[in-house]
């Protein structure tokens, strides 16, 4: 099996670093990681399934497998989708836990199934926080306690994770299926 293979390609959540200081070194297009946009301070990266860990796709490898970065996208969701994942569905007063093994918490963000599935379970939209990325936790934004009790747990969260993504809330556009930071 090559390097670069897409049935192995899946999706992976990582946060935005500030362009804040210069570079040490600048990556060539060929290099750089792909890379898109999800919402507020997170980004996509696409990752081949190596089993032990996962290696970033770069523009050489769009190149190699004359794909663009949609496509890319579009493959990677497709293959995440079909995964066969252990799902756990963890219920709490407030908030809720998804577990999937841990190494897809995170981009649950793209798996259509489970967003219907979650979205089911709560009244109003649908509330996600990614604190880490083996952490997936979900709401109602129909109660503000809720929200709040969730921000408390994911402000907790981020200071201890072992691997930190976001302490922000997002929702989902059910007609678009864009993600956005949950505005309060």
């Amino acid at each position: 099996m090559s390097d670069r293979d897409l049935s192995t390609v899946v999706p992976r959540l990582y946060l935005a670093l500030p362009n804040s200081v210069p570079a040490d070194f600048t990556l060539t297009g060929d290099d750089s990681p792909v890379e898109s946009k999800l919402a507020g301070d997170l980004v996509v990266l696409y990752g081949f399934d190596k089993g032990t860990h996962f290696r970033l796709a770069n523009g050489g490898d769009l190149k190699e497998l004359a794909t663009t970065p949609a496509e890319l996208h579009e493959k990677a969701v497709e293959n995440l989708n079909s995964l066969p994942l252990h799902l756990e569905f963890h219920q709490g007063d407030d908030y809720h836990m998804v577990t999937a093994g841990g190494d897809h918490e995170a981009t649950l963000v793209f798996h259509s199934a489970v967003l219907e599935f979650l979205a089911d379970q709560v009244p109003g939209k649908l509330v996600v926080a990614i604190p880490a990325r083996d952490l997936f936790l979900v709401a109602s934004s129909a109660d503000p306690r809720h929200l709040a009790a969730l921000q408390r747990k994911v402000n907790e969260l981020i200071e201890t994770a072992e691997k930190p993504l976001s302490g922000l809330l997002y929702t989902r556009d059910v007609i678009s299926g864009e993600w956005s930071v949950l505005s309060r």
